[in-house]
């Protein structure tokens, strides 16, 4: 890992020493994911350095044939349960990255397992919303490179079966989302008062000191206040309050302010706004893809009939006049 690391940080000032090891690099980086141990360290660190080795636009192409290999979870997350858990996002986003450089060069089977792994992605409620945003983004890219299959009459029935594929997808998400955007608004309200509360609460609080210590400003630097000694009082010196760094969640009258979310658990204002802004922006994508997909698919389908109304225009030309 170390080694690999090392790597990346040549590729920043002697990119063109090492670009003819480019393909070796390649090659070493995908047989060490095929053999590193389920370590949820060790395989973070291999994906953060593969994805800083993808950035570089020189050595980016040195991936593209072992995509058929990266595209099997086993290789690119692990097989254990932690790394399953913890390495989902960042794999997936390396994974994103590298199918949108290439997907003009993908053939049809391996659209169909990108197809099929990221839409399954989408539908998946443990993964963030920025993760589910980037795997739709990922489907409706690869119409371009679907949509320029319809001349050829040996993949157009599969690369249509694609579109469906990806529009079904879409379809399925928003019924996903629908039963959700009643309880997603009413969290977002609540935050939203739950901070003003706070606010309140604080602007209250700063207040009441002010008022109490609004005496203090008699004592003068000429007249300075000797400090008491702990030994002739017997008191214990008081411990200096540090600063508190945690969310105020109580009203202006001292109760708690409680913010369910969408998925029934408690959730800080913040986080209830956040997941309402990702999701307003995941079904403006949704929208915008959903669009494309069916102005393909209609074109996609006009190409056909065109091709057939020609076809039998010929044939007719040709054996007009033997079947009369």
């Amino acid at each position: 890992m170390k080694t690999v690391s090392f790597v990346t940080y040549l590729l920043r000032g002697y990119s063109e020493a090492i670009q003819p090891h480019q393909e070796s690099i390649s090659q070493s980086i995908v047989e060490l994911l095929k053999t590193c141990p389920d370590n949820v360290s060790t395989r973070k660190e291999l994906l953060v350095a593969t994805r800083h080795v993808l950035s570089a636009q020189e050595f980016r192409r040195g991936f593209y044939t072992h995509i058929d290999t990266l595209l099997d979870e086993a290789v690119l997350v692990g097989t254990g349960r932690a790394c399953f858990d913890s390495l989902r996002p960042l794999a997936y986003s390396f994974l994103a990255e590298l199918v949108h450089h290439m997907r003009l060069e993908l053939s049809l089977p391996q659209i169909r397992r990108t197809v099929y792994m990221f839409s399954r992605n989408v539908q998946d409620a443990s993964l963030p919303l920025s993760i589910q945003m980037t795997c739709v983004r990922l489907m409706h890219h690869l119409v371009e490179s679907i949509f320029r299959r319809r001349n050829d009459p040996s993949q157009a029935a599969d690369a249509r079966a694609n579109l469906i594929r990806i529009l079904d997808a879409t379809v399925s998400k928003f019924r996903t989302i629908r039963p959700q955007v009643a309880a997603l608004l009413d969290s977002a309200r609540a935050a939203e008062d739950a901070e003003a509360a706070a606010a309140a609460a604080t602007k209250k609080q700063q207040d009441e000191v002010a008022a109490a210590t609004g005496g203090t400003d008699s004592i003068t630097k000429e007249e300075p206040v000797e400090p008491t000694s702990t030994a002739a009082t017997g008191a214990e010196p008081e411990k200096e309050k540090e600063p508190s760094t945690a969310v105020i969640t109580k009203d202006a009258d001292g109760r708690e302010v409680i913010v369910i979310g969408s998925s029934g658990k408690p959730q800080t204002p913040a986080e209830a706004i956040k997941r309402l802004t990702d999701t307003k922006a995941l079904v403006k994508t949704l929208v915008i893809g959903r669009f494309v997909t069916v102005h393909c698919g209609e074109e996609f389908e006009t190409f056909r009939s065109l091709i057939k109304r020609r076809r039998g225009m010929r044939i007719r030309l040709l054996y007009g006049d033997l079947t009369r």
